[in-house]
This record gives structure tokens, sequence and C-alpha cells, in this order.
């Protein structure tokens, strides 16, 4: 058996989920005889190593082993590597996984371009912001550490071909080691003779966890720096003194350092704050003294507070930026041929809820700092009159239940609102374009809740916040024959139900019995149903049914082109009573709210359906339920008797007339 891929999987006390990552495994395009997966558990003491013995018993191609604890991952990667028989390698985490075409799709571009590495695209699920915007932006057959989004994601789950890391003797390194994974992808970069980026598929998943979340407080500085200079040796034993080397030392510098500080000031641990002060101001000064210009803007600021060695200043400016807001406002929702438009306009705020604002200044335009910054500081450093051009509002949509996100299309315009003492607040505006039919990286939304939300950017803040609600909201639209329910949460934010069965389109609609026409005619009386409050993108008909009583009569769902406008046409012929009607659409059935009247003369009137409420009960009559419920078998005996002695009920609706047949 030639062995294609080989995923390696550190486990450790996995959980449940181990098996989302099996499951995708199983579901791979590719032949199960063309890859394997390698778990190596590390110690796990929850039964997982006895569960993986249960997978590679049931499933050729995955191998398993156990080792001592190592507590961390390192080694078990490590030893899943010596294992692989794989052309290609890809490490995986326990709790990930894979989109189902991802193993076949990563090692044919990879085997067509020869990569030593591929950086396929990766998602994120759960909290967080979407990774690699412009990293996933197209695929890349060959690209270098000269692209600067290549070094933004350093996380090992990459394609790497065996016999290169063999070679070059690339491993991550063992034992206790934060930043293990830049150890090893790293050397790969540098050693690599091609780099291919595959963006055109979401190939992996990753899922960000509580502990992701926590996980720059839950750093020891003492122990961690140390971790991150051996990766800054790493660049420079690997580069030439000048931009390239500084460009890619401001990654560590952005990252671990200035944004460990802004979040370990909201909640402040004194001690730790501390030492991140002290070590991230001596490495300021040794390892990132040119690296300021490759920083975002408001970051040289705090750079050059950290710098001066004024620790009160750089705790204020922290807790002023570290919960920074986004107010964003719909002002105007509406659907145009399947498309939903949305105007949103966004104000940012610091942590008090200041905004953030600018002063013009001989012809240029100043950031106005949330604190007092001193004297210490550049003035230039506040100019920002070429990076406000820059801002942005970035929508996307999240899966609520994946945690899934996908950017969508707009474009982004700026005012300044300006005040008595010569204040400038920025608002952005975004004209949003939402196409579930191409929602999903040029593929439909699936099904289930998806949440608006955008994010923010602003002379390098970025914030992302849901959308709100907005009034009024727009009406449920059947898309190409999706049905979308937009409704908005107990928090306020709009939500999206994609073809959600417990969210029945019609359900929305509030129906008035004016909405239904009724004319009689020779073949029987025919029903036309207006549909105001539903938008239907395209023209043309969609076969449907209309449900008088129980039974269906077949109809028609007739759109009206750009306007979304939409009506159903049935036939309505039954015996005198009221008959409560229903719109049955892709097979989902919903009570319209109305009940049709019939009269002894055949005329029909169209009425509001009542609500029932249950009679009340006696006493007798409670007691008598209660002995039901206790005695096995009499339910069902009294209702065989029931059913004896109730006279023959009249059909509910005569027969479809013979010309309403097939009418669809």
């Amino acid at each position: 058996m030639t062995v294609l891929v080989s995923v390696v999987v550190a486990t450790y006390n996995s959980g449940t989920g181990l098996q989302r990552l099996v499951d995708s495994l199983d579901r791979q395009s590719l032949s199960t005889d063309k890859f394997e997966a390698v778990f190596v558990d590390d110690g796990s003491t929850d039964g997982t190593a006895e569960r993986l013995e249960q997978l590679a018993a049931a499933r050729p191609n995955i191998r398993t082993t156990q080792i001592p604890n190592s507590g961390w991952p390192g080694k078990p990667r490590n030893i899943g590597l010596d294992m692989a028989n794989g052309e290609y390698v890809f490490f995986a985490d326990h709790d990930d996984f894979f989109g189902d075409e991802a193993l076949a799709r990563m090692y044919d571009y990879a085997k067509a371009n020869s990569s030593d590495v591929l950086v396929a695209r990766e998602q994120r699920v759960g909290r967080g912001k979407p990774l690699g915007a412009a990293l996933f932006a197209q695929n890349r057959p060959r690209v270098d550490l000269s692209w600067w989004p290549l070094i933004g994601l350093l996380t090992p789950h990459k394609l790497f071909r065996r016999a290169f890391l063999l070679e070059h003797g690339i491993r991550f390194p063992e034992g206790k080691r934060r930043l293990e994974d830049h150890a090893l992808v790293l050397p790969a970069y540098f050693a690599a003779d091609v780099i291919s980026v595959l963006a055109d598929y979401p190939c992996y998943f990753w899922v960000f966890r509580d502990d992701t979340a926590n996980y720059s407080r839950g750093i020891d500085p003492a122990t961690y720096y140390p971790h991150m200079v051996e990766v800054l040796d790493i660049v420079e034993a690997n580069t030439e003194p000048g931009p390239e080397r500084e460009a890619l030392l401001a990654r560590w510098y952005n990252g671990k350092v200035l944004n460990f500080i802004e979040r370990n000031t909201s909640r402040p641990d004194p001690q730790k704050q501390d030492e991140l002060i002290t070590i991230g101001g001596e490495l300021s000064r040794t390892r990132f003294a040119s690296s300021d210009r490759y920083l975002s803007p408001f970051r040289r600021v705090l750079s050059a507070l950290l710098r001066s060695g004024d620790k009160e200043r750089v705790v204020a400016m922290g807790q002023a930026i570290a919960r920074m807001t986004a107010t964003p406002v719909i002002s105007s929702a509406q659907w145009r041929d399947g498309v939903l438009h949305l105007d949103v306009s966004v104000t940012m705020r610091y942590a008090d809820g200041r905004p953030i604002t600018f002063r013009r200044r001989e012809g240029r335009i100043f950031w106005v700092p949330p604190i007092d910054v001193g004297t210490n500081i550049d003035p230039a450093l506040l100019d920002m009159t070429d990076e406000l051009p820059k801002a942005d509002i970035r929508p996307l949509v999240r899966h609520s239940e994946l945690g899934m996100f996908t950017m969508l299309p707009g474009g982004t315009t700026q005012s300044f609102e300006e005040d008595d003492d010569g204040n400038l607040t920025p608002t952005l505006a975004h004209h949003l374009l939402l196409d579930v039919r191409t929602g999903q990286d040029d593929a439909p939304l699936g099904p289930g809740r998806w949440q608006l939300r955008a994010v923010t950017g602003l002379i390098g803040f970025h914030v992302t916040e849901p959308l709100p609600g907005p009034t009024p909201l727009p009406e449920p639209a059947l898309v190409d024959g999706t049905p979308v329910v937009p409704s908005v949460t107990k928090n306020g934010n709009v939500i999206l139900a994609v073809d959600v069965p417990q969210v029945p389109l019609a359900a929305k609609l509030r129906l008035q019995p004016r909405d239904v026409q009724v004319t009689h005619g020779a073949s029987g009386s025919r029903m036309v149903i207006e549909l105001p409050g539903l938008h239907v993108s395209g023209d043309g008909e969609r076969p449907c049914a209309v449900r008088i009583g129980k039974l269906p009569v077949p109809g028609r769902l007739i759109a009206a082109g750009t306007t979304g406008q939409a009506r159903v046409e049935s036939w309505l012929s039954a015996v005198p009573g009221r008959h409560r009607l229903s719109l049955e659409l892709q097979g989902k059935v919903t009570p319209l709210g109305l009940v049709a009247v019939v009269a002894q003369d055949g005329r029909v009137q169209i009425e509001r359906a009542r609500k029932t409420t249950a009679a009340p009960q006696s006493a007798g009559s409670r007691r008598l339920r209660a002995v039901v419920r206790r005695v096995p078998g009499l339910r069902r005996a009294l209702r065989g008797v029931r059913r004896r002695l109730a006279p023959p009920a009249p059909s509910a609706a005569r027969r479809v007339p013979r010309g309403a047949r097939g009418r669809n």
C-alpha cells in the first residue's frame, strides 16, 4: 500500500472531541488505502488510549501507540512522525477536524507544485476572529517569507513532505516548551524550496477552546519569554540584518509582547503585570529596537511608552485600549433578488465609552490618545493622516452551532463629526451584501442559524461585534428554494435561520384574510394567496401545496421578478364547515393562521383562525385521568371504546377537481 498522507495526532485526555476528528477522517474523499492516521497518546488517564485501540481495531488505516506522559505535544508528535509512512505528513490536534475533501485536495496541490510545505486553508471554529483573510485570499503555488501574510499563522496544521523534514532534521522540541509549533514551522519555512498556499477549500477546522482564549493570561513571563527568544534566534540565524529581519521579528513583538501587556492590564495580576512590562521593556530595547515601523499605528505609541520605562502610562494605555468596543447600527435592511442588503455604520470606543477622536493640525490629522502620553513620545507617532483611509468594516457570518466564519463582500466609507473643541469622531459605513447562494466561500450557506458580525479596523485597532437587529426586520425569504428567516436574539442581535425546520418560513408571514382571494368557476373554486411578507428570488414557478384541513391540494408558488413579490395559486373545494389552511413548501407544513369557512351554497369566506383554549377540568375529571394513567392498558382500552361508539365523520374535503390535477 502506497500511503500518500499520514495524519499525526498527539492525544491526551481527549474527551468527546476525538470522535469529531475520527468522523472527519472517515468522511475523507481520499481512499482509505491512500492515507493513514497515527495517534500517539501521551499517557491519558480518561480512557483515551483504550478508545484509540478500539478505533484502530475497526479501521485498517489507523495505528496507535501510548507513551508515558511527557506533558507537552512535542514528543508524541515526533514519535508519530517516526511511525508515519506517508509521502506527506499533516500534524492535527486531537479535537479539531477536517473538511471532507481535505486530504485529497492538499495532496494533489502539493504534488502538482512539488511543495515542501503546504499551508492549507484553516478555519477557526468558536470564538475569536477569522483566520488569515490575506493569507487565504487565493491559491498561491509558490510563496516565501518575504510575503508578510505567511508569518501570521504558525500553527503546525500544515502538510509537510516527510522526506524534507527528515532530510533537514526538522522536529518539534520536546518537554514542556512554549511556542513549540513555531520552533518547527519556522525552520521548515527557511529550509523549504517551495511553500504553497491552498485557499479555495476549507481543509482544517481549528476548534477555539476556552483555554485558548485565556492563553496570554496563563503564561509565566519568566519562563515563556526565554522560549520566545529561542524562536527569535531562529529568525536571526536565517536572515541578514535589515528590513526583512526586523519585519519578521515584529510579528513576535506585536503578538507576544505588546498584545499580552494589553490583555493583562484589563484584568491585572500585579505581579505578572510588572514582570510582563519589565521583561517586555528589556526586549523592546534589545531584540526589537528597530521593529516599530512594522507595528500597527497605535501599537507604535504603546511601544514607545514601554521602551521609555514609563510603567504607569503603559498600564493606563493598556487598560484604555484592551477592551475597545464598536457600536454597529443597521440603518436599512432589505432583500433584492435574493440578496440581503444592509447598511451598517460603526463608531469605535475606548473601554470607558469615549469614542476614538482625532484633531487636525497644519493640514494633518493626529490621533488624540485616551491618556496623557507625556513628552517622551515623538508627536509624529500620533500622525494618522495616511492610516485613516485604511479604516474598514469587514462583515462576516458565523454559524452559531459550528462556529465557522466566512467573510462577506461590500465597501466601506468614512465620515467625521467635529465637536466644539475641534475633536473629530470618525464613523465608518459599510454596504453589506449577503447572498446565501454564495455566502460560504462561494458556496451556499449550510443549514443552521447564522449570526451577522462585523470586524471594524481603525489605526490598527480591530474589534469584532455582532450586528444588532434592524428595525424593521427584513421579511423571510425563499432564495432559490432555500428558506431564510431573519430574527433577533434575546440580546438584540440579528440572526438568519437558513433551511432550519424548527423555524418554519410561513410562520413569519402574518397573513390577513384580505390576502386570500377565492373565485368560483365550473371546475371548482380557485384560490390565490398573496404573500406580501415573503421575498422570493428570481422569476418562475415552483410546486407547492395548500392543505385544506389535512388534505394537500397541489398548487404553485409564483415569483414576480426582482421585486420579490410572490403568490400561491391553488384550488379549494370542500364540504361546508371550517377548514384550517396550511402551506406545504419544501416538505414543510406551516399553518397560515387562516380558516376557510365554506357555506352550504359553496361560497367561501376567509377568516383569521381562532385561538383555542382548553376547557377547565373538574376535580372528578382530574381524578379519572389520574386513574387512567396509573392502570396499565386502560388508556388503550378506552380509546378503542371511543372509536367504536363515535359516528362516522364526513370527509374533510371533496375530491380535487379534475382540472386541478397536476397543476403545479
